[in-house]
């Protein structure tokens, strides 16, 4: 496909007809039996390979829009300031550099890049995959260069797309993102609501919150929010009622982010996982001036370091710690080999940890693993502080 076509047909054949190894944007053209209007959508594709799509073409504004759907820490204000000033840097002109700077900053990492964007493309394309309408793919080198990710096969975007289209006609008589859900039970099963995220979820429902916007304010794809809450209808815990109450209450505080530091990317990925399971943001570190700057914009609702990563004197998180007022009471959980023990200096922390480093993604360990983090968490708040 490289010239427009005047024949109405259906985006998956104009996906599977896209050209080998192109770059450029495909743009399909249909409408709905309720529109005056026609939609656009544009399907940017690098090497072959699907790395972004929405209604208009890719700009660097609508990709930090992406970020902040799919990535709950850039909720967090403090993390959102970050992401105001690189994208206003003047100095910093290139897509790719804004991108990379956000990365250097700890605000997000790349496999948090390609899971936005994946979350964004399949949503996209799961509203219009068996639509007809008009293709045209337009040749186009300018994405190549703004990107620092590999995108997503054809193949199985389509795959992907199609599953979630038959999971949506399975609960489309249970629940629509334009639903608003009444509590019924205040007490809501950890087995259905991770940690983290429990509390604001139930909130978020009391407010009377859109189907959709609870999956926006908690950074979820819009379809495992529905199975989530779904699952809570069986149990009667929400239901939908039949007539929409408005509320003027304010929307509670997004979740603060967990900070994991380690020297080790590998081990920095397993705690991700973990902490990710849990319903939290995470924030990873492998640098301690890194991790110190970023104790300086934010507050989490945990520092997760390994011993080794405390550091010395005035450059050590102990010492960013205590002079910042802020910090003083945030938990600190230090991560240690069994049958070692902390330094004197860690006693200075108010609020210290010592929990036990996990050695693999699965099993006891990390169960264990997990079962400890929650256990702090549980005993502090883990809202944002807006006094």
């Amino acid at each position: 496909m490289t010239s427009r076509s005047t024949a109405s047909i259906k985006l998956i054949d104009c996906l599977n007809n896209l050209p080998p190894e192109s770059s450029g944007y495909l743009i399909f053209n249909y409408s709905l039996p309720d529109r005056r209007h026609n939609l656009k959508l544009y399907i940017g594709v690098v090497n072959g390979r699907v790395v972004y799509s929405d209604i208009e073409r890719f700009s660097i504004k609508k990709l930090f829009e992406i970020i902040r759907r799919y990535t709950i820490q850039t909720h967090y204000p403090g993390i959102s300031s970050v992401m105001d000033k690189v994208l206003e840097d003047a100095l910093i002109t290139k897509p790719l550099d804004k991108i990379l700077q956000l990365i250097q900053l700890a605000v997000i990492d790349e496999s948090q890049l390609r899971r936005a964007l994946r979350h964004q493309i399949l949503s996209d394309i799961d509203f219009c995959l068996f639509r007809s309408g008009i293709g045209e793919f337009v040749p186009d080198t300018y994405l190549s260069a703004c990107l620092p990710i590999k995108g997503f096969l054809v193949e199985t975007v389509i795959e992907n797309s199609s599953l979630r289209i038959k999971s949506w006609e399975a609960i489309k008589s249970q629940i629509s993102l334009e639903d608003v859900l009444t509590l019924k039970q205040e007490f809501v099963s950890p087995k259905l609501l991770p940690l983290g995220q429990r509390d604001l979820i139930v909130d978020l429902i009391r407010n009377r919150t859109k189907v959709g916007n609870i999956a926006a304010r908690i950074a979820k794809d819009d379809l495992d929010v529905c199975y989530m809450l779904v699952e809570m209808i069986k149990e009667d815990i929400i239901s939908i009622p039949r007539k929409i109450v408005k509320s003027a209450k304010p929307l509670p505080p997004p979740i603060r982010p967990i900070l994991a530091i380690d020297s080790s990317d590998s081990m920095l990925s397993r705690l991700y996982a973990f902490i990710d399971e849990m319903g939290y943001p995470c924030m990873r570190c492998n640098d301690i001036d890194l991790a110190i700057e970023v104790l300086r914009r934010q507050q989490p609702a945990l520092i997760l370091i390994e011993l080794n990563m405390l550091g010395f004197g005035e450059s050590s998180i102990v010492h960013a710690i205590k002079e910042n007022p802020g910090l003083v009471d945030v938990p600190v959980a230090i991560m240690v080999d069994e049958g070692r023990k902390v330094s004197r200096m860690t006693a200075r922390l108010n609020n210290y940890h010592e929990v036990q480093k996990p050695e693999t993604s699965s099993g006891l360990s990390g169960a264990k693993f997990k079962e400890q983090i929650s256990g702090i968490l549980a005993s502090t708040s883990n809202r944002l502080d807006y006094n």
